[in-house]
């Protein structure tokens, strides 16, 4: 029995993906105008649910980017994200942010798309993955004792999740994440990266996964390898929470 995660290649998803991560990249902008900063940045996360992301809550309503429908939804209307650009929203987006917050405009995005790249059976891959990791960051991030242990939020610059661990309430950190793919790795990927590294970390044993040295460095488990597991979750959570544990142990 293997896993019921949908299989994907890169350059099928890619089109989908970029369109999305536009899309998240100017919910992050409005999301900015309205939540105050953070010490940590959290103010730049956007949050996971089981039909896509959302904004943290604006005013009080939220918007929302629902990946199963193929919409971006606010309380009173809808666009369809096959027939609209990037460029596009954020221009009625900007409106609309205008409007809730007496004048003040979100910041313009940096776009990698340029026309409607949406295919929704991607789309709902996609979705069905990122709750997926949500649902298994959420877990981890529950058993973790002492410290500080961060919000599971998607970062729209680089489109991943992360779940940050500050233990013991210290400024070191461990962290964990998804990646769909990067220029470093061009395959869906879980993380671990800490920092400041501690000594020995980077020589552990990863019976599933591989350290990364180019660019960053940090543990990879490929997303192919949790895929063809037939126990996702527990691959997933054990290669995160050893290497947590071997991290915030201390010297």
């Amino acid at each position: 029995m293997t896993s019921k995660l949908p299989r994907f290649s890169d350059a099928e998803l890619k089109p989908t993906r970029d369109f999305l991560q536009d899309v998240s990249k100017i919910l992050g902008k409005v999301q900015q105008v309205f939540v105050p900063a953070d010490n940590h940045d959290w103010q730049k996360g956007l949050c996971l649910m089981p039909q896509g992301l959302a904004t943290q809550p604006l005013t009080p309503q939220r918007l929302v980017l629902d990946m199963r429908a193929g919409e971006l939804q606010t309380e009173n209307q809808r666009w369809d994200l096959t027939m609209t650009t990037a460029q596009q929203l954020f221009a009625e987006l900007s409106l609309w942010t205008l409007a809730q917050k007496g004048g003040q405009a979100p910041a313009a995005p940096d776009f990698s798309t340029s026309e409607p790249q949406f295919n929704l059976k991607h789309s709902q891959q996609l979705a069905t993955v990122l709750d997926f990791v949500h649902t298994t960051f959420q877990a981890i991030g529950s058993g973790l004792a002492g410290g500080l242990v961060s919000p599971v939020l998607l970062y729209p610059h680089h489109f991943d999740v992360s779940l940050v661990w500050f233990f013991a309430r210290s400024t070191a950190q461990v962290a964990a994440g998804f990646s769909t793919g990067d220029e470093m790795v061009s395959e869906p990927y879980f993380y671990v990266t800490a920092s400041p590294e501690p000594a020995g970390f980077g020589s552990q044993v990863l019976p599933n996964g591989h350290w990364q040295t180019a660019g960053w460095h940090g543990a990879v488990l490929p997303y192919a390898t949790v895929v063809a597991s037939a126990l996702s979750t527990e691959v997933v959570t054990q290669f995160i929470t050893d290497l947590f544990h071997v991290a915030a142990k201390p010297n």
